[in-house]
Parts: structure tokens; sequence; C-alpha cells
């Protein structure tokens, strides 16, 4: 598929990437590919930093992570294509570090099978990324995905940044995500549970799991999940979730049940969300 339309059916997966050793590029490039294939799906969702798995070749120092990821950018990018076009899926493919003209971004390349690739970069940075790598933050939001949008873990706990997606047409939204603490991956996780019925919108949630057993990737906590907004016809909010090690959550999306679904519940956020509706009062008195 290329970037979706409304009137589509889309087998969705997001991976719950478990990090293992490798020797070099060339493992790493032949265990993206089989990840890809082994998804099965039209649209495969990876996780934040997917590539830190490289780090298992060396005891690379903390603060030279950066410049042995950097010039990477190219070749993943590359190998992303690669496995689009094989596979004839869209991915979402984790985050990279990326050169753009704001400075040294964390960023998505979205890439299709007819050779497409599109760019979203992490709008709002951890304090980790700021201080350490010191990256600098995307300018703003991709709109040119059709109903796919992409927040890069943080960003998506900004119910404004989803909302002016939604507000573009976003139906399906992508949360590449690398959480450390069990905290960092309910806040994810309910942050994307929250944009789902805000918007009435799938979000798919990608994660990235396993360790390097030190910094930048000492330990990880979450899993990976499809996520309905929770009115009918949905009967379960979590259309699926990821098991324990490298696994995947895999979903059907219906667009045109998800469009039906914004107009035939009971609640209707979507069409009730107008902010005019709301309206800060002054204070009144207290009566006696």
């Amino acid at each position: 598929m290329g970037v979706a339309t409304v009137n589509e059916v889309i087998r969705a997966a997001a991976v719950n990437w478990e990090i293992a050793p490798v020797t070099g590029w060339c493992d790493f490039e032949k265990r993206f590919l089989d990840v890809v294939a082994s998804a099965e799906a039209e649209l495969v969702v990876l996780p934040e930093y997917t590539y830190f798995e490289l780090l298992t070749r060396a005891d690379i120092a903390e603060d030279k992570v950066l410049a042995e990821l950097l010039p990477l950018a190219d070749d993943y990018t590359a190998l992303a294509l690669r496995a689009a076009h094989t596979y004839g899926c869209t991915i979402v493919a984790g985050s990279i570090f990326q050169s753009r003209p704001e400075g040294i971004t964390n960023a998505t390349p979205i890439v299709t099978p007819d050779g497409k690739v599109h760019w979203q970069p992490k709008v709002r940075l951890t304090q980790y990324e700021k201080d350490m790598w010191h990256l600098a933050p995307g300018a703003g939001l991709e709109t040119g995905l059709g109903p796919l949008g992409v927040t890069i873990c943080y960003d998506v706990e900004f119910p404004e940044a989803t909302r002016l997606l939604a507000e573009h047409g976003t139906l399906i939204l992508c949360v590449p995500s690398w959480t450390e603490t069990s905290q960092s991956a309910l806040r994810v996780r309910w942050s994307a549970q929250g944009r789902a019925v805000e918007n009435q919108q799938f979000v798919i949630h990608s994660t990235l799991r396993g360790q390097l057993g030190r910094e930048p990737l000492p330990f990880t906590h979450g899993t990976s999940a499809i996520i309905a907004p929770p009115v009918d016809p949905f009967v379960e909010p979590i259309l699926n979730e990821s098991g324990p090690g490298m696994s995947y959550a895999r979903a059907d999306l219906d667009l045109t049940r998800l469009l039906q679904a914004r107009q035939g519940d009971d609640v209707r956020n979507w069409a009730d969300r107008h902010p005019l509706v709301w309206e800060v009062l002054p204070p009144s008195s207290p009566s006696d």
C-alpha cells in the first residue's frame, strides 16, 4: 500500500522490537527485513530508536552514541525503503538521528512501497535528548500522509499536537516510543488511549524492548498495542497487544467503520470537540 485512503481496511502491525546482539550492519539489515516480513501487514510501525540495536556491536560510550549513529541515517532510510518495496507495505520506520535545517533531530522516516519518504521529527524532546545529545526540536507536524499521522513518544502526551493532526485528516495515529521506566511506559500508553478517545481515531503504539545494560538503554518497559476509540462498533478499545520479547500487535483497521463511529454512538467526542463551547468564567462570589 501507499499512504492509506479513507475507504480502506488496513492490516496494521505494531512491532514490539526486542534488542538483540548484532555483529554489524549486515546482521542488523537481515533482522530488520525479517521483522518487516514477519509482520505480515500493510502498515508496519517500528519503535523509536530501533537502530539502538547497533550499539550492541561494541561498548560505545554514552557521549559517543550520536557520532556513532548519525552517519547511518541514509543507510537506514534506504533499508526501510527496500523493505517497503519488497513486502509491499508502508513503514513508519521508528526514528533515527537526522541532520535537518533546524539541527540534529530525532526523526521518523515514513516510507512507502513506491519509494516515497516522508519525515516527522520529534517536536517535544525529553531532557535526556536535550542534555546528552543537544538535539533540536522539529519545526512542526507532517500532514501530507493522508489519514496517517505520527507523534514520537513524548509528543503524544500533548493533546494539542494530535488534535491538530486530526483536524488535518489523521485517522490513524502512529506512536513510535522508547520508555525506560514503568512510569514513562504508562504515560505514553495512557496518552495514546486518551488521544483515541478525544479524536475518535486509531492509535498504533510501538515500543522498544530489551536492554544494553548501560546508557542510553539500560532497560526498557512497555508493550506495543493497537487502540480503537471505546465506542460502538469497537467492543474492546485495545484491539491487540504484543506479548513478551520480539512480537507484534496486529489488527485490521476499518476506516469506514471508524468514521461511522464518530457519528453513531451515544458520545461523539470528535463532533463535540469545538473549543468555543468552553469558556473561563470570572470567579463568582460564594452565596451565604
